[in-house]
């Protein structure tokens, strides 16, 4: 799946990528309950760009991390909730710091993209 392929262990990540016409913004944070209910032992890591991402912070108590591409409002959104996050600005930069983060399983992990 490109750079999910370079990331050891990432067979068994499930990935879900919300486009425009997959799934109102809106309803990103349905969908980050809905992925914690369905699996409560699978962490789920939330990658967001922009204003539409804004509604992920609200399930906040369900994101194991965030990932906020770099001056973006949701960027933004989250440092004024005070909430952490990795900064990125490519899939490249993802890939590395999930690399060294020691304490998340890879296998049991699903991805909001």
């Amino acid at each position: 799946m490109g750079g999910l392929d370079k990331i050891p262990k990432a067979e068994n990540i499930s990935v879900f990528a919300v486009t425009e016409n997959s799934i109102i913004p809106t309803a990103k944070g349905d969908l980050l309950t809905h992925l914690a209910q369905a699996d409560p032992s699978k962490a789920v890591i939330y990658i967001g760009d922009g204003a539409s991402d804004l509604p992920t912070i609200q399930a906040r108590n369900l994101v194991a991390s965030y990932f906020a591409l770099d001056g973006s409002e949701f960027a933004k959104s989250l440092e004024h909730e005070d909430l952490p996050y990795f900064s990125y600005r490519n899939f490249l930069d993802i890939r590395l710091k999930l690399q060294k983060i020691n304490n998340i399983n890879n296998r049991n992990a699903s991805w909001v993209l």
